[in-house]
């Protein structure tokens, strides 16, 4: 009886880890969608992008890589089971909301993970009736330099 009991918790909390949705998840599941566009830029490609580029709206010295998901040229139902997988993602939960915009039809929303006083991770979701992006940011941002940004929105 004590064996079924810890078989069965184990596949409960099996079934959990798989449904759950995270970013992680998301991204990996469109990438490879056919016309899906993925790009992962590491730290090294971002220090000698950020050396050819002297004057940015934001400091990007603390990101240590960027992934990039377009799925705008994907067919209609790949872009309409992306949105719905977007909106089931509980990993959002644990971000803060920085910026929610909406103008014309194109959406955005800048979501934010904090730790230490620094940004670890930046989500910032883009949308309209044809297309979709997710970019994810990892790395030790300042708050502070997103201020140029999020203030060019109010």
């Amino acid at each position: 009886m004590k064996k079924m009991i810890v078989i069965a918790f184990v596949a409960m909390m099996w079934c959990g880890t798989v449904s759950a949705r995270t970013v992680s998840n998301l991204i990996a599941e469109f990438r490879g969608e056919p016309q899906a566009s993925f790009i992962h830029v590491p730290k090294t490609m971002i220090r000698a992008g950020l050396s050819m580029v002297p004057q940015l709206p934001i400091d990007l010295k603390g990101v240590s890589s960027v992934e990039v998901l377009n799925v705008g040229d994907c067919s209609k139902k790949v872009k309409r089971q992306f949105m719905n997988r977007l909106n089931e993602t509980d990993d959002l939960n644990n971000y803060s909301l920085l910026l929610k915009n909406s103008d014309g039809g194109e959406n955005t929303r800048i979501y934010a993970k904090e730790k230490n006083g620094n940004i670890s991770e930046m989500v910032v979701i883009t949308w309209d009736r044809n297309d979709a992006t997710l970019v994810r940011m990892k790395g030790k941002i300042s708050p502070d330099s997103l201020q140029p940004v999020l203030s060019m929105n109010k």
